[in-house]
């Protein structure tokens, strides 16, 4: 009778791990900070609801504030339009801001002027500030906004629809056992950097869209392709492979690709990778978690997604997301992922560059990452 009894404990649990298996192996997972779950559920549900034409609103954006409730703006406050969003999102709490401008607006206007307003030489930076549903640009110097002012107004763009803010030039960041496979958040460097402090920090192990395998680090802390790439140092013992992908010039990310059949689906410390998330479903206040070898592990919030950043030497990297948290030299490259459990993660992106003076790290999401390297996704922690 015991061993039936055990048999069966142990044919249940296999059956487990074969339907969590199942869940895991397609698209993104969805695996976040508990605390957050019910709004960024909410989010979701909503943003899917207009993707598909379900729900006609004058929505304007959406964000979590510091008490982990789902902040939904509208143009207009009719219940009827409120009454169909609290429809959506279940009985997750939320709750109701009026503002001017649609996020279709905010959107449409921003692709707009974004790529004249970064030619300005004391821009550095232009993005969509979804708690106020505003265009926000960047300066050196606020003292300029009035030059930024006058070629808006050419543009016919409502002055309502800008706000300014004081932002360094973001700087890249770019720096320690041998680890074979290799995983995330992990020293990695290139033959053309081989200085002591030239380390950089893996971002995850992938496939990409021709069943390859591979690992994907930061774009500019190699030289474009055929650069070659060492873990955890420059070294004939070390060598891993050359860089093949390195998209250069305005792109979606600061990533480059590198083949190698020597990985596993795991972030340092052996954190399991079990998915990815869009930026799409990363709503501004999320808590994420910065991965890096300089600076280990951290928690931030999202402040701003769909950041275009200017840099003159790196070239512009358009929808980028902004996280209220620093980073150091060597962890360019490392990976973002939600807010870590200590067992499982699902990878948000790679660490991009920092501001010093606002405490601010950005990282390239996902989408731009699959898109730029032609990757299909991350590896999984059980492949």
């Amino acid at each position: 009778m015991k061993m039936e009894k055990k048999a069966c404990i142990i044919l249940l649990a296999s059956i487990i791990i074969l339907v969590s298996f199942s869940l895991i192996k397609n698209s993104e997972a969805q695996l976040f900070n508990s605390s957050q779950d019910q709004a960024i559920n909410a989010f979701i549900n909503i943003n899917k609801a207009i993707e598909n034409k379900s729900l006609n609103v004058p929505y304007s954006g959406a964000y979590i504030n510091e008490n982990n409730i789902l902040v939904v703006g509208l143009t207009d406050l009719n219940p009827v339009f409120i009454n169909a969003i609290k429809a959506i999102a279940g009985k997750n709490p939320i709750i109701f801001e009026k503002r001017e401008f649609t996020f279709d607006e905010v959107w449409y206007i921003y692709n707009q002027i974004r790529d004249e307003v970064l030619q300005i030489p004391s821009v550095t930076g232009i993005g969509i500030d979804e708690k106020v549903n505003k265009i926000s640009i960047g300066l050196d110097d606020t003292d300029e906004s009035e030059i930024v002012i006058q070629i808006l107004n050419a543009l016919d763009v409502p002055s309502s629809i800008i706000i300014f803010e004081q932002a360094n030039t973001p700087r890249p960041v770019s720096r320690f056992d041998r680890h074979r496979p290799l995983m995330g958040a992990i020293a990695v460097q290139s033959a053309s950097n081989i200085n002591p402090n030239g380390k950089h920090s893996l971002g995850f192990s992938a496939i990409d869209n021709q069943g390859n395998r591979g690992i994907v680090v930061s774009g500019h802390a190699v030289t474009g392709t055929n650069d070659h790439i060492y873990q955890p140092e420059f070294s004939s013992n070390n060598y891993i492979n050359k860089v093949t992908r390195d998209p250069q010039g305005a792109r979606y990310s600061d990533a480059a690709w590198v083949p190698t059949t020597q990985v596993q689906g795991f972030i340092y410390r052996y954190l399991g990778v079990h998915g990815w998330v869009s930026q799409n479903n990363t709503p501004v206040g999320m808590i994420v978690t910065r991965h890096g070898i300089s600076s280990g592990t951290g928690n931030g919030k999202i402040l701003r997604r769909y950041h275009t950043q200017d840099s003159k030497k790196y070239g512009t990297l358009y929808d980028q997301v902004r996280v209220e948290i620093r980073s150091w030299d060597g962890d360019s490259g490392g990976p973002f992922t939600n807010a870590t459990d200590e067992s499982n993660v699902s990878i948000l992106g790679i660490t991009v560059s920092a501001d010093d003076g606002y405490g601010w790290t950005y990282y390239s999401p996902m989408d731009g990452i699959r898109q730029d390297l032609n990757i299909n996704r991350p590896l999984w922690y059980n492949e």
